[in-house]
């Protein structure tokens, strides 16, 4: 196995792992990568499209998709986290 082929089957394990390497004058050191919360938001007849999510108490929002997931990013501060969501029609929970 070339050393090219050693760096990339580490770099997908450690990316695989929850790290990214930087490298540094010829070492590598290991970053974790930001936290990612991800899911489906439901109401009574199923997945809820263009439903909004927020992680309670901060600016990080986004929109589910067609199907009622979402990925928040960049999750910053110590677990639990509070994640709530609304929909026109459904009031706000959070899990």
């Amino acid at each position: 196995m070339s050393k090219s082929s050693v760096a990339v089957v580490v770099g997908v394990l450690l990316v695989l792992c929850g790290f990214t390497a930087a490298l540094v004058s010829g070492q590598a050191d290991l970053v974790p990568l930001p936290p990612t919360i991800s899911g489906t938001v439901s109401g009574t007849d199923g997945p809820l499209a263009d439903a909004i999510v927020q992680i309670k108490g901060t600016p990080n929002i986004t929109q589910t998709a067609e199907d009622g997931t979402f990925t928040l990013s960049g999750i910053e501060g110590e677990p639990p986290v509070v994640v709530t969501a609304w929909s026109q029609g459904y009031y706000v929970g959070w899990a």
